[in-house]
């Protein structure tokens, strides 16, 4: 599955002509993993194996350091931390938390990521739902292992069932997480829909995985993981947020089909729709639009096929924190 197919999926299309759809947002690297860590970590560390502990800061450190609330839904997630390669149709190759040891080897942060059904629970109290919430589908309903028409009803039937429950303010952001492995230039489908959002329109600046993170930061004012998100990377125009308090604005980002070996972004598909994330943004918080990099960096690099029978005997603990800054670029 690749961006054409996505393009002319009548889900999709109708889905996306809700909002804004970005036409030149690109993923970091192969295969998939890779890039869920560029959207919570601002790198990838040179790793490209599956399923490897890291022990560096993510967006979890600066968003507790001022106090924003997190959640990570993983459809079919067994719980209890939880952190074998796969259980059902659950991969943890899709879970970008559980890689980092301060979230993994931390009980309370730890959690935080839960199995998707607790968003239902979390949207009958605003109490309960974070300003920052991040949501994978299975292997299923992301469209790895079963396409794009597939994915794209699930998408329309989550955005239908969830979109009215969330308060006013709430931005969603349906993004893959690479494109195909074989050819392109790792460019993914991703578009978001929000009452900040004009509905039919589309934005053709350069985006990747680290804007979505430098925008997050920029949001809620938290500073910077000092990787690639301390660069002159574009960030997201939302435009004016609507007035309300603070528990009243959030962000989600969905990411989706993971199209076996044509991802689009953390979409799957374009190489697989695999995530929904929600963000929330605060009262009058503005996104505000960066400067391009002045070069482009290199997207392409050595790519190794993704082994969902990966053993956990394979697995690598990796200490990164004292070397992150000679490997980010």
């Amino acid at each position: 599955m690749g961006l054409s197919q996505v393009e002319v999926d009548p889900y999709w299309a109708a889905l996306a002509a809700k909002g804004m759809l970005l036409t030149n947002f690109h993923a970091i690297t192969h295969p998939s993993q890779p890039n869920y860590w560029c959207q919570v970590a601002g790198d990838y560390f040179s790793e490209t194996n599956n399923n490897v502990d890291l022990n560096v800061t993510t967006v979890v450190d600066l968003l507790e350091n001022k106090g924003v609330p997190w959640k990570g839904y993983m459809e079919d997630y067994p719980g209890n931390c939880f952190d074998g390669v796969a259980d059902g149709v659950y991969r943890r190759k899709h879970n970008p938390f559980i890689s980092f040891d301060s979230i993994r080897l931390n009980q309370t942060r730890c959690a935080k990521i839960v199995n998707a059904r607790e968003l239902e629970s979390d949207l009958r109290d605003f109490r309960d739902l974070p300003l920052y919430s991040y949501y994978t589908p299975n292997m299923q309903n992301d469209g790895h292992d079963t396409g794009t028409e597939f994915a794209g009803i699930w998408a329309t039937t989550f955005f239908e069932e969830y979109y009215s429950k969330f308060p006013n303010g709430t931005l969603f952001v349906f993004t893959w997480d690479e494109s195909n492995y074989h050819v392109g230039t790792n460019q993914i489908w991703t578009f978001l829909i929000g009452s900040m959002i004009t509905p039919g329109t589309s934005d053709h600046t350069y985006f990747d995985h680290y804007s979505l993170l430098k925008t997050v930061e920029s949001n809620w004012d938290l500073g910077s993981l000092g990787r690639n998100d301390d660069a002159d990377v574009n960030l997201f125009n939302f435009g004016e947020i609507p007035t309300s308090s603070s528990r009243d604005s959030r962000l989600l980002l969905v990411f989706g089909p993971h199209t076996m070996w044509i991802g689009l972004g953390l979409l799957a598909g374009l190489s697989m729709l695999i995530a929904v994330t929600v963000l929330v943004f605060n009262s009058n918080a503005r996104a505000k639009v960066g400067t391009m990099c002045g070069k482009k960096k290199d997207y392409v690099h050595a790519m190794n096929e993704e082994d969902s029978s990966v053993s956990a005997e394979n697995e690598q603990s990796i200490d990164l924190e004292t070397t992150s800054d000679s490997q980010s670029s």
